[in-house]
């Protein structure tokens, strides 16, 4: 849902999907995933096996110097009771 572009929908047609079969490739998920075009959305997917992610997340107090970006990289893991374990957690990243 992070993903500039992603509605509920699209996420929701893709999980469902990921479920029972992989994507290929990315002409794959444009194929049969409608709706999922542009630029913005497409350069931020991947079909890619990997279970190593980094998460990237900004905010910022509008009318305000008061800004916050943390990064984590997680790894999906089954037998976590959370599904997944932090590997690295930086709440000191530079404002993007």
């Amino acid at each position: 849902m992070s993903v500039p572009g992603m509605t509920p929908q699209i996420a929701q047609q893709i999980y469902e999907r990921r479920k029972t079969k992989p994507f290929v490739n990315l002409e794959e998920v444009m194929r049969l995933v409608p709706g999922v075009q542009g630029p913005n959305t497409m350069a931020l997917l991947s079909t890619d096996q990997s279970q190593v992610y980094t998460l990237t997340s900004s905010a910022h107090r509008e009318n305000s110097k008061a800004a916050r970006v943390i990064r984590a990289v997680v790894i999906l893991e089954a037998r976590e009771p959370s599904g997944y374990r932090v590997l690295y957690w930086n709440e000191n990243v530079p404002r993007l």
